[in-house]
């Protein structure tokens, strides 16, 4: 099973249902299908878990948010500020989603071994983020780059 650094990520939506970290509702239930993101790791991933239980079969669409910038999994989309921005290719969809896991930056080393694997050299993600950028338009300067890698800021 895969699983994920959820420290920098804002929401998630499974289909009708959102869970968001603590402090971005108003109160633990703030409406039909919206629940506070648990201060436990474990306790996210089991409320993840029980939200996709039963949707399986339909391979339910998730979406992470970070500050303004959202991503669907599924169709692989960028919504910034509830305007679709792009939809992108598979390793330039993975940059980001790893840039939004964190709420600082993420050294292109270790970029480039979860994306590329060993074989992947910096340039290919150098690349990447250039043409990230340019489907990001407007909105590019959301990517920073950093000393040691990348930051994404929502």
């Amino acid at each position: 099973m895969a699983t994920a650094n959820l420290s920098g990520i804002d929401e998630i939506r499974i289909a009708d249902m959102t869970v968001r970290r603590f402090g971005l509702g108003t109160a633990p239930f703030t409406g039909p299908g919206v629940w506070d993101w648990p201060a436990d790791r474990a306790q996210a991933l089991s409320v993840i878990r029980r939200a996709l239980a039963g949707r399986r079969a339909k391979g339910p669409a998730v979406c992470f948010r970070k500050g303004a910038v959202r991503i669907d999994s599924k169709s692989r989309t960028v919504w910034i500020n509830d305007k679709l921005i792009a939809n992108l290719p598979s390793r330039r969809f993975e940059t980001l989603f790893l840039l939004m896991q964190t709420n600082a930056e993420v050294p292109w080393k270790e970029l480039v071994q979860k994306i590329w694997g060993p074989q992947g050299a910096r340039n290919d993600l150098e690349k990447a983020i250039q043409r990230l950028r340019a489907d990001l338009g407007p909105e590019r300067h959301r990517i920073r780059t950093t000393r040691r890698g990348y930051e994404l800021t929502g």
